[in-house]
């Protein structure tokens, strides 16, 4: 998934199949994976990102439902494995923080 599809992806945005149809939504991204915010038996799921078809208001997949379900990881799929593109992510203002100095902080250091 590229840079930009990435940062646009929010907390609790809704995922939707190539139908329209909502899936679940978003709890966060995870290496190569959305994690799905838990379902109704209290279970998180994982949607590999090259499912993502596109970006807005919603994360669209290119996938009707039932096959997404085939797909999807009941356990993390990132278990045990160092990511760093995710270690950057968490980091990012994706999750709040900034991680580039405001033009006042760069003119205080000359």
């Amino acid at each position: 998934m590229d840079p930009n599809t990435r940062r646009s992806i929010q907390h609790h945005m809704g995922i939707r199949d190539i139908n329209g149809q909502e899936l679940g939504r978003v709890d966060h991204v995870e290496g190569d994976y959305v994690k799905i915010t838990k379902d109704t038996d209290g279970n998180h799921h994982w949607i590999p990102d090259d499912l993502i078809m596109r970006v807005d208001q919603y994360v669209h997949l290119n996938l009707a439902g039932e096959e997404v379900m085939r797909q999807w990881h009941a356990d993390d799929p990132n278990k045990g494995v160092s990511n760093d593109l995710q270690e950057r992510h968490n980091r990012s203002d994706v999750q709040g923080e900034r991680l580039h100095k405001t033009h006042e902080q760069r003119n205080d250091q000359q």
